[in-house]
């Protein structure tokens, strides 16, 4: 079942910047997070919606971008 996704990511919560919502119906997701500043831990969360409205959320994950 195709979905759509998006990401969202903060430093204090997961949804202080959104990416740009993927309507392209697909079965894998990924995205490019260009807004996120070097030497930095983030928390991020995934998201999506199937095609009967359905939504999922991953957990919240935290990573540490490169110097």
């Amino acid at each position: 079942m195709w979905a759509d996704s998006q990401v969202a990511c903060g430093v204090f919560a997961p949804d202080e910047i959104r990416s740009p919502l993927d309507l392209t119906p697909a079965v894998n997701h990924a995205h490019t997070l260009n807004f996120l500043d070097l030497d930095t831990t983030y928390q991020c969360q995934a998201m999506s919606r199937n095609s009967a409205g359905q939504q999922a959320v991953s957990p919240v994950f935290t990573f540490r971008t490169a110097k």
